[in-house]
């Protein structure tokens, strides 16, 4: 026989052998690797007639890339192209698994295997409403095992052995992503279930889910909300209005809004005699595409009772506050009361219309308090008042009768630094003194090397900074040694001749957002700029600002609030960083009023448990959600004109010539 002919004949003979004992699925003439092991049964004896199949690891066809089976002495082999892959081997109710094995020449990594119990994973596939999970397929990546998805979501899949799979659920529906969950499978048992939850990844539009719905019956006000939803197309949600529950589309009203929640005011449909309303909510994109309608809520208009608020008392933090109700107009013989202290959605039944709240901790501004009536079990009416707790005082000491102006308090190496300034009749009287429990107050110095103090002392790098009436910067560790900058930073505001006393400066302001330091000059200085140093050496005066004076900052957010005043109108306001350092702007919602040449320069502003507290020098004091800047008023201990409050120690302290007090918490 010829070579040629000798070699068909090898070749003939080994494609025989090939078909008898191992099937190459997928591929032909690039396989570059073979390896073999052996496959053990549970008794450790060589298994014969196990079905060895290799998966690549990405494999989603679930077609294997190579099959063969064990022989006699429990070996096999296989012959692949280099790449990662996932061998299973399985007879009868045993299998083995080997995830991620490496196929390259340079590498041994297939092993000998043991085949072992197999176990089940199941779980349930989770999808948009409305849509039918039949549509999806969970498969074991790298494996020829999967499952169809039933009705109501769940999954079974069989006859696996431990090992870490990957699942990947895909479905025939459009916007559907597929979806990949890992898990670990660790049988011990035939029984032995891994479970997984996997909500699959939707990019279409999503429906609104849970409408939730409130009737203030006093004010006919209809309150609506929704899950939040995180859409990337998401534009606005059209609410749909139907009356009397009927779905009618010559009466259908739309309502539109960005956020998740809707206040609707329907007074005018109760007086019409309009008995029921049904409101749907739809996503509507910013490519004008409409969403499906999921759910619905309903309200019935018709009153068979009403429920009113007595006006509460004062509401002080960290004391018992007491609500209460009055009903009316009802017809039953069984009337249950309860209680949602700050819309939660949950409600606490009561013994009758009132209760009892207290509010620990932090300052709170409007905590909606709803309160619902149930008459025989089905017919509902609730009424909905808001509460802003208050603060009580306690005196501690009253060290500082002589000085009714002005105060600024630092905290600075555990101890409270108070700089005083009386300029009754420009008599100007300073000093400063210290206390570490706001208590026991030790006066430093009177007079001493700062001329005024109409701005706040900052600290900043460690010190103490105030700046000088010759426009330079003074800093100290004990607020009595001032060492002065070598720098002039900017120019001071003279005023000469007033009442006949003699000139004098106003200088420049400071405030620091943590890494940097600001030096703004006296609006009446005709300079615009803001100096910006972060060593105290070196300073930056390319800034501009608008003619505004700071006496106070807070830090908050990544950002500053500011308190000044404006000139020439000399008002009280509440400023906030928008986009830059020297961007600050008048919150128009900010309560303000006109200050007199006594106090112009005497409000702060104090950052105290989430919330912002705002005083002027005309004795009033306020407290502002650091969001929306609402405001609300809160009580003084006396009657105080130039006064401050500073948070010391977790603490909250109000300072003025009425003495120290401390707020009760």
């Amino acid at each position: 026989m010829s070579r040629v002919k000798l070699h068909l004949a090898l070749l003939l003979s080994l494609a025989g052998m090939a078909l008898l004992n191992c099937t190459r699925v997928t591929g032909t003439s690039d396989e570059t690797v073979v390896r073999s092991a052996k496959i053990y049964g549970p008794d450790n004896a060589p298994a014969q007639g196990v079905t060895v199949k290799l998966f690549e690891v990405d494999n989603a066809t679930r077609l294997p890339d190579y099959q063969t089976t064990t022989d006699a002495e429990g070996s096999y082999s296989v012959s692949v192209p280099n790449g990662v892959y996932n061998m299973i081997a399985g007879k009868e109710d045993l299998a083995a698994f080997q995830d991620s094995v490496l196929f390259k020449e340079e590498y041994e990594t297939l092993a000998d295997d043991t085949l072992e119990q197999t176990g089940v994973i199941s779980g349930t596939v989770i999808m948009e409403p409305l849509h039918d999970p039949r549509t999806a397929v969970v498969q074991v990546m790298g494996t020829d095992k999967y499952s169809n998805v039933n009705e109501t979501g769940d999954f079974v899949i069989l006859g696996l052995p431990q090992g870490e799979y990957v699942l990947r659920i895909e479905s025939t529906l459009q916007n559907y992503t597929p979806t990949y969950t890992e898990l670990s499978l660790e049988p011990s048992s035939a029984d032995d279930t891994a479970f997984v939850t996997v909500s699959m990844v939707y990019a279409g539009v999503p429906v609104v889910k849970n409408i939730r719905l409130s009737y203030d019956t006093l004010m006919n006000v209809v309150t609506l909300s929704w899950d939040t939803l995180t859409y990337f197309l998401l534009d606005e949600f059209i609410v749909i209005r139907d009356r009397n529950g009927v779905p009618d589309s010559s009466s259908r009203e739309y309502m539109e809004t960005a956020d998740c929640h809707l206040t609707d005011d329907v007074q005018s449909l109760v007086d019409q005699g309009v008995e029921k309303l049904t409101y749907r909510v739809v996503v509507r994109t910013k490519t004008l595409e409409t969403g499906s309608i999921f759910e619905s809520a309903s309200v019935n208009l018709k009153k068979s009772l009403s429920v009113e608020y007595n006006e509460p008392g004062t509401c002080y933090l960290g004391e018992p506050f007491t609500l209460s109700g009055l009903v009316s107009g009802y017809t039953g013989s069984a009337v249950t009361y309860a209680w949602d202290i700050g819309a939660t959605g949950t409600f606490t039944e009561s013994s009758g219309p009132d209760t009892t709240i207290t509010f620990k901790d932090s300052l709170l501004m409007d905590v909606p308090c709803i309160m619902k009536v149930t008459v025989d079990g089905t017919v509902t009416q609730t009424d909905t008042m808001y509460v802003t707790s208050n603060l009580k005082w306690e005196k501690l000491a009253d060290p500082f009768p002589e000085y009714p102006s002005m105060y600024h308090v630092v905290g600075y190496d555990g101890k409270l630094y108070a700089f005083c300034f009386n300029a009754v009749n420009e008599l100007e009287k300073r000093s400063v003194w210290t206390s570490d429990d706001a208590v026991t107050w030790t006066q430093l110095v009177e007079g001493g090397r700062i001329t005024q103090y109409y701005s706040k002392p900052v600290v900043f790098n460690d010190a103490i900074c105030v700046m000088d009436s010759t426009g330079h910067l003074l800093t100290s560790d004990d607020a009595v040694e001032w060492e002065m900058g070598e720098t002039k930073v900017c120019s001071t505001w003279v005023v000469s001749g007033l009442s006949g006393v003699s000139s004098k400066d106003y200088a420049p302001a400071l405030f620091t957002d943590g890494e940097k330091l600001f030096v703004q000059p006296h609006p009446q200085s005709g300079q615009d700029l803001l100096a910006v140093t972060t060593d105290l050496n070196t300073w930056d005066v390319s800034y501009k600002t608008v003619r505004t004076f700071i006496t106070d900052f807070e830090n908050f957010d990544g950002g500053v609030v500011t308190a000044g005043i404006e000139r020439p109108d000399i008002v009280y306001w509440l400023g906030v960083e928008e986009g830059g350092v020297a961007d600050f702007k008048r919150h128009p919602s900010v309560n303000a009023g006109s200050a007199n040449s006594l106090n112009q320069y005497s409000f702060f502003c104090e950052l105290f448990k989430g919330k912002l507290l705002y005083g002027c020098g005309e004795g009033s004091l306020y407290l502002y959600e650091l969001d929306g800047f609402e405001g609300s008023s809160l009580e003084l201990p006396e009657q105080t004109a130039g006064f401050t409050v500073v948070n010391f120690n977790d603490e909250l302290y109000l300072i003025s010539n009425r003495g120290v007090f401390k707020a009760k918490l």
